[in-house]
């Protein structure tokens, strides 16, 4: 590309519902703007779940379908929209790259059309695909095997959002190790902190006052293995009284979760909160633990904006990312049959979703880890102030420096 050409990006991506992968394309098209970069965001479906937080960037959106239900009978016409659609859309736009932020149809859709008007393409691996692909039924899972491996074969550059993911890109789909690099998400550290600052209510404030806090955010999603830790929690709850647990976050899993806070009495110890990003923040900084038990992970935001919000935390052993943060090894081989304190974590062996005649002597080991924790005061103050430090290293600015990077290349 010219040197002082703008470079136009297309950042491809299936809706803007609040996760991770979300809200990194937005992170990069706030700060790209003023590095000589030209961006939209074309997103297959009209959700935006972040217009409060991002009010400046939802001028770059362009949504291609509103969010209804489409019928089996209209899906395939639907999809040729989206694709002639999306084909238009990079032509008008003169778009230099596109780079697909979710899996699965925005990864097809950008790889087709940067082969089709001979453009340069790059997809963002955020989740484990390859457990997310175990749960699909056998001819799902080889249409999609080939699909991806398809993808990843013909797009210019495929980077993954932590160094265990891109070993299994690697070997499962047998990608050449230079085609693939590792960006690890960054998260905006001086904003985290000043919205953490922001008083809480007075109803909210009561409820912290004189109480431990666990807190966990995420999308109440079944591989979040929220189920797991209202379990575990009622046996913490069991050990020592003064102690409440609040679940940040909103999803399908909800219903179920409240079903089991009720079947166990917790009522009024378990909290879910719907909070509108990024008042989440001011919670985590006034709650004294984070725990974490994903089934698997492709890397696990919410883990460094905890810690940059200066808790301790423990979190499932799972695939991939918590060891990463907390543990610096990427020896995925090694299976952990025991608890790891890690330099700047606790990582717990791995509750499975499938498994249950071993789940209750493993759902115990988290909660005495939980219990450990809090009582051993000293331990808890050491993992808070390692947690700010450790926070420092997944920096916005970093990733922002090597996204940029790849996309002028």
């Amino acid at each position: 590309m010219k040197k002082n050409k703008p470079v136009r990006v297309a950042f491809l991506i299936f809706s803007l519902q609040a996760g991770g992968a979300e809200r990194n394309i937005l992170n990069i098209v706030r700060y790209s703007k003023n590095a000589n970069i030209k961006p939209i965001v074309i997103a297959i479906k009209d959700i935006n779940e972040y217009k409060k937080e991002y009010q400046s960037e939802s001028k770059y959106i362009i949504s291609l379908l509103q969010n209804r239900k489409i019928s089996l009978f209209l899906k395939p016409y639907r999809l040729f929209e989206v694709f002639i659609k999306t084909l238009w859309i990079t032509y008008n736009n003169k778009i230099d790259v596109l780079i697909a932020g979710s899996e699965h149809l925005p990864f097809y859709l950008a790889v087709a059309a940067a082969i089709l008007l001979r453009k340069k393409s790059i997809l963002i691996v955020g989740n484990n695909i390859e457990a997310e692909e175990k749960l699909r039924n056998k001819l799902v899972q080889k249409i999609n095997y080939f699909l991806f491996k398809l993808s990843f074969k013909l797009t210019s550059r495929i980077i993954c959002v932590s160094k265990g993911l891109a070993e299994s890109v690697k070997n499962v789909y047998k990608i050449p190790p230079h085609k693939i690099t590792v960006i690890y998400n960054g998260v905006d550290i001086k904003r985290i902190h000043k919205l953490a600052k922001l008083p809480l209510t007075d109803h909210y404030k009561k409820i912290f006052a004189g109480n431990y806090i666990i807190s966990t955010l995420g999308r109440l999603a079944y591989k979040k293995g929220y189920n797991h830790l209202i379990r575990s929690f009622s046996i913490v709850k069991k050990n020592l009284n003064n102690v409440k647990l609040i679940i940040i976050g909103k999803g399908e899993a909800e219903n179920d979760l409240r079903k089991i806070i009720k079947s166990l009495g917790l009522e009024k110890d378990v909290l879910i909160l719907k909070l509108q990003s990024p008042d989440q923040y001011k919670f985590l900084k006034n709650s004294d633990l984070f725990v974490f038990t994903s089934y698997y992970e492709g890397f696990g935001n919410v883990i460094v904006e905890a810690m940059a919000c200066g808790l301790p935390v423990i979190s499932s052993d799972c695939r991939f990312g918590p060891r990463e943060i907390l543990n610096i090894s990427t020896n995925y081989k090694d299976i952990n049959k025991n608890p790891i304190y890690g330099k700047y974590g606790i990582l717990t062996p791995l509750l499975s979703q499938n498994t249950h005649n071993s789940l209750r002597q493993k759902k115990s080991v988290f909660a005495y880890e939980i219990i450990k924790l809090i009582e051993n005061i000293e331990m808890s103050n050491g993992y808070k102030r390692l947690s700010v430090e450790r926070a420092r290293y997944f920096n916005l600015s970093i990733m922002i420096e090597k996204y940029l990077s790849i996309i002028k290349m």
